[in-house]
């Protein structure tokens, strides 16, 4: 057996964002668990539907529908993440790029508008509209990504009208 020696290679994730989120992780699971009482937890586990209810076709992920299952089927929460187009707006897709969304497109979100992504790909949901629509029956875990490669440094970052435009529409909640 060797020891490991660094953070993970994980696809899609530099090594400064797997430290990240491998610590963010530990010191959640430290600080939510529920304590077990007898054989039987404290708390019952949330169900939490990753990118909505879209298995086995129900649904596109991050999709309208996929958020309205998760709700017409009692899910505690949905995750989903957020990426920025060309004039920072805030949209729910996984991907940086529109590849596995039809019309499959070579094109990344953050070098279109938020106008053209409409265009593009209109199916793609505003962080406002989910949150407008959501907030209220859902418990909403959000995930944010950056456009590394247009970071000198490769560490992922907000800049300031991102955190602006986050703020507001999350400020509500």
């Amino acid at each position: 057996m060797t020891a490991l020696s660094g953070p993970p290679k994980l696809i899609g994730m530099n090594l400064i964002e797997a430290w990240a989120n491998s610590i963010a992780n530990l010191i959640w699971g430290a600080t939510t668990r529920a304590p077990v009482q007898s054989g039987s937890l404290a708390t019952p586990p949330k169900l939490v539907a990753h990118r909505g209810v879209h298995e086995n076709g129900m649904a596109l992920e991050n999709s309208l529908r996929a958020f309205e299952l998760a709700a017409e089927n009692q899910i505690w929460g949905i995750e989903f993440d957020v990426q920025f187009t060309a004039d920072n707006e805030p949209v729910i897709h996984h991907d940086p790029d529109l590849k596995r969304l039809p019309p499959f497109l070579d094109k990344k979100i953050a070098d279109v508008t938020w106008s053209q992504l409409q265009q593009l790909a209109p199916q793609i949901l505003h962080l406002r509209d989910v949150v407008d629509r959501f907030a209220k029956k859902l418990m909403l875990l959000i995930e944010i990504k950056t456009d590394q490669s247009k970071h000198l440094t490769g560490c992922p970052f907000l800049t300031a009208d991102q955190e602006k435009k986050l703020f507001e529409i999350l400020k509500p909640l």
